[in-house]
C-alpha cells in the first residue's frame, strides 16, 4: 500500500502539475506562408474581413473573376483575401499559375486550415467568407464580382 502511494506521488503529481500549467495558456499564433516569400501572423488578420478564394489553372471562371476580386482587394484596407490553390501544386507551379491569372492577392503555400477550419469546396471557383469575429459566414460559389463579395458583408 505505501509502495501504490508513492508510486502514485511519483506520477500523479507530475501529470497533475503539467495539466494544471498548460491549461491557462493559449495555442501557439499560426503563421501562413505566402507565395511570395512572406508570412501573415494572426495579428494581420484579426478584426478584418477575411475572404479565402478556391482556384485552379484548369478553372476558366476563376481565371474571369480574378480582375474583379483584385480590385476588391485593393479598395479594402479591412478585408484580407487569400487565395488557394484547389490542386496544391509545387511552388514553382504555383507560381507560375498565378502570374498566369494575374492575381495580385496573397497566394497561401501552408496549410490554410490551421489558421482558418472549414470545408474545402468542392465545387470552384469558391470563396469562403470569415467576419472579423472570426466566423464563416457565407460560401461564395461560382464567379464573383466586386459587388457580390462586398453584399457578403452586409449578411
Amino acid at each position: 500500500m505505501i509502495i501504490a502511494k508513492s508510486i502514485m506521488r511519483v506520477i500523479l503529481i507530475p501529470v497533475l502539475a503539467i495539466f494544471l500549467f498548460s491549461c491557462g495558456k493559449e495555442a501557439p499564433p499560426v503563421t501562413l506562408e505566402l507565395l511570395d516569400g512572406n508570412t501573415l501572423q494572426q495579428a494581420d488578420w484579426q478584426g478584418k474581413w477575411v475572404y479565402i478564394n478556391y482556384w485552379a489553372e484548369w478553372c476558366k471562371p476563376c481565371a474571369e473573376e480574378i480582375p474583379e476580386i483584385n480590385q476588391f482587394a485593393a479598395a479594402r484596407s479591412h478585408v484580407l483575401v487569400l487565395g488557394v490553390n484547389f490542386d496544391k501544386p509545387s511552388v514553382a507551379d504555383l507560381l507560375r499559375q498565378a502570374n498566369g491569372f494575374r492575381i495580385a492577392f496573397p497566394v497561401v503555400t501552408s496549410d490554410i486550415q490551421l489558421a482558418f477550419p472549414h470545408p474545402v469546396p468542392q465545387g470552384l471557383p469558391s470563396t469562403i467568407v470569415i467576419n472579423p469575429e472570426g466566423k464563416i459566414v457565407d460560401t461564395l460559389q461560382g464567379p464573383q464580382t466586386q459587388a457580390t463579395l462586398a453584399q457578403a458583408m452586409k449578411l
